[in-house]
This record gives structure tokens, C-alpha cells and sequence, in this order.
């Protein structure tokens, strides 16, 4: 069910050319919040500039550190992370081996 209601919702946000993605947050509520419900949480995002769907986001950001669980967002989004100047800077990943290539020679001077 929830599927058929995603691919409902894509298609509605492909028709509607102001919107440029969205992301889904269903939470169960059977226990009131009342309980910790790992799994539970129901995510999910549509980019509607690659067309792609990913439906069960359940590992985004584990205290906010770990890059290999944002990776599935980042990869969605088309963009990945780089070190620039010492800081990390959000790339288009078509252009990440071309920054690389550049980097490794700017470092070699």
C-alpha cells in the first residue's frame, strides 16, 4: 500500500512543476510515543530532478557522523562529499572525478 501511495505522490509532484522534491515521514503512532520504535519510522524521499525514489531511509545519519549511512541520501541527490580548502564541500557527482583529478594535481605543485 504504501508503494502504490508513493508512486501516487511522484506522479502527482512530476506534474506539478513547482515543487522539487519532497521527503515522506510516516511515524506509528499504536503506542502513543510512548515507546522507542527502532524500525518503525517510516521515510521516505522523491527527487524529482533524477526521478528516482528511495523509499526506506532508515539509516541517514547515525550521531551525525558516519558518512557511509548518508551516502544512499547524497547518492539520491546526486552530489557527494569532498574536502576542499580542509573543509567538507557537497560536489555534484558528476563533476567529483574531474575535482579530484584537479585536486591531486593542484597538491602536486
Amino acid at each position: 500500500m504504501k508503494n502504490t501511495w508513493l508512486r501516487q505522490l511522484q506522479n502527482l509532484l512530476w506534474k506539478e512543476q513547482d515543487i522539487i522534491g519532497t521527503v515522506y515521514f510516516n511515524v506509528d503512532y499504536t503506542n502513543g510515543l510512548t515507546k522507542k520504535l527502532i524500525g518503525e519510522a517510516d521515510r521516505s524521499v522523491i527527487n524529482l530532478e533524477t526521478k528516482k525514489v528511495y523509499n526506506t531511509i532508515f539509516t541517514l545519519f547515525k550521531n551525525g557522523d558516519d558518512l557511509h549511512l548518508r551516502s544512499p541520501l547524497l547518492n539520491l541527490f546526486g552530489v557527494g562529499l569532498m574536502e576542499i580548502n580542509n573543509k567538507e564541500t557537497f560536489v555534484p557527482l558528476k563533476l567529483f572525478s574531474k575535482m579530484r583529478t584537479l585536486q591531486s594535481g593542484i597538491n602536486k605543485l
